[in-house]
């Protein structure tokens, strides 16, 4: 169905070159520029067929769809999930740019091993923005992330747990923040 929809709009882009394809490509803001939009090209007021078809705008040619076809993409839309990973504490999983956020106030919650509620979609977390108002990372909370090169972490953090980022093979390198009081046995076991 897409080869078709793109061969009849080729074949409409020759066979008439002068119609605009998109309706959305241009839309008047203001009273001047709908005068600009809809005012006749001054190389087609010599052809007075021309300047009849220019005068018109754009959203005078939209194209038919046939039923039960769009004619018009939808939007691009993120893969996002999210949940709880504590009493106070938000998480929120971008999978389209492998950013987990943690947000909220207070300490995270621990898991067991494989057990943290973005467990299933670690293959996809690059990069962990840990939000101001975080005490603590829990127990197992990023294991097995491979994919997770950077983490930033809030001076508000006071802690990280046993095991948190424990086979993390691609994190290399973290910046710690001063008020950081205990990191618990294995943290950043490879």
């Amino acid at each position: 169905m897409f080869r078709k929809m793109i061969a009849a709009l080729l074949v409409l882009s020759v066979l008439c070159p002068s119609v605009p394809l998109f309706a959305h490509a241009a839309q008047a803001e203001s009273p001047e520029q709908e005068a600009q939009l809809s005012a006749p090209a001054e190389d087609d007021a010599s052809d007075s067929s021309a300047s009849e078809a220019s005068a018109q705008t754009p959203k005078d040619y939209a194209l038919e769809a046939s039923p039960g076809e769009n004619t018009v993409a939808p939007p691009a839309t993120r893969s996002v999930s999210n949940g709880t990973c504590g009493d106070e504490l938000t998480w929120a999983l971008d999978t389209d740019s492998g950013v987990l956020t943690i947000s909220g106030s207070g300490a995270m919650s621990d898991f067991n091993s494989q057990s943290a509620p973005w467990y299933s979609k670690r293959s996809n977390i690059q990069s962990v923005i840990v939000e101001e108002g975080v005490t603590t990372l829990g127990v197992y909370a990023f294991q097995y992330c491979t994919a997770l090169t950077s983490i930033s972490l809030p001076t508000s953090l006071q802690q990280i747990n046993t095991l948190c980022f424990q086979e993390c093979t691609a994190l290399w390198e973290i910046t710690l923040p001063e008020g950081l009081t205990t990191i618990g046995y294995g943290a950043f076991n490879l």
